[in-house]
């Protein structure tokens, strides 16, 4: 779940009641309750897929509006130069363009902190994880079903039904969990990115600059990337934004690289520092 998702309780109608022993029952009650665990299981999985599909729509509204509100900004940055050198359009300011640039990364920002992105693709992947178990174990109980004799367990049939029950819950809820963790790792990221960008702003020495860069498509980033200022060492960054202080005014260079769906791609940009102040930079792998 999200950070906004933190005061929505997920159903607990799943919840397992105690269940009665089933070893001195004759078989049409040990059936009876066998049927009724096997259907509760079900309705356990059921209850979860129905909670993602539900929690990824506005997941799913918030990514697409707050990275295509992002491209936009950025593509407004860089026409606005060029319009402002046009005769008939000479009075549009060229500082409209640093404000664009900073709204991208304030969405861009706001989306990461919120996790919409990463919790949209989170849910996907779990909802799909959990429907692909409901399936393979509504296959297995049916198999398990076929070897009773007259439609009716034997003590050690009855203990595998229930096994396999049991194993089942223990299945989804270990999904969801791992879905939970996913969310605790992004969240505490974010946190401690937010909180080395505020650091830095307060540490610059006096008359030097710095840099916040902001990778916007860190998600599709393999692992770490590297992040290098006028050909130093390369630096290993994880996260969406990293922040590098100590600069003196005038242009820098920053090449970022990193391994995007198996390939090694690389970026580098100019970027003009001033004294006592950070500059937002964007970059794309």
């Amino acid at each position: 779940m999200n950070t906004q998702d933190g005061d929505k309780k997920r159903s607990r109608q799943g919840d397992l009641e105690p269940v009665a022993s089933i070893s001195d029952e004759d078989g049409l009650e040990t059936t009876k309750l066998l049927a009724q665990l096997h259907k509760h299981a079900e309705e356990h999985a059921r209850g979860s897929i129905n909670w993602y599909l539900k929690a990824r729509k506005p997941k799913k509204r918030c990514a697409r509006y707050m990275r295509a509100g992002a491209i936009l900004l950025v593509g407004l940055a860089g026409i606005i130069p060029v319009l402002s050198e046009m005769e008939s359009l000479e009075g549009i300011p060229a500082g409209i363009a640093t404000i664009a640039l900073g709204l991208s990364a304030l969405l861009i920002a706001y989306d990461r902190f919120f996790g919409c992105s990463t919790a949209w693709m989170r849910y996907i992947a779990t909802e799909h994880s959990i429907r692909q178990a409901l399936h393979r174990y509504q296959y297995d109980m049916e198999e398990l079903r076929l070897q009773w004799t007259g439609g009716q367990p034997d003590e050690a049939q009855a203990l595998a039904y229930l096994s396999k029950s049991r194993d089942f819950i223990v299945e989804v809820d270990g999904l969801v969990r791992a879905e939970t963790d996913l969310w605790l790792a992004e969240f505490r990221d974010s946190i401690d990115n937010i909180d080395a960008a505020i650091r830095d702003r307060k540490s610059l020495p006096v008359g030097t600059g710095g840099v916040n860069l902001t990778l916007t498509n860190a998600n599709d980033v393999e692992g770490d990337w590297g992040l290098s200022i006028d050909r130093r060492p390369v630096e290993n960054r994880s996260g969406a934004s990293a922040a590098v202080s100590g600069l003196s005014p005038g242009s820098h260079s920053l090449r970022v690289t990193g391994t995007v769906s198996g390939e090694v791609r690389a970026q580098e940009r100019l970027v003009d520092v001033q004294a006592d102040s950070l500059s937002d930079v964007q970059i794309e792998l």
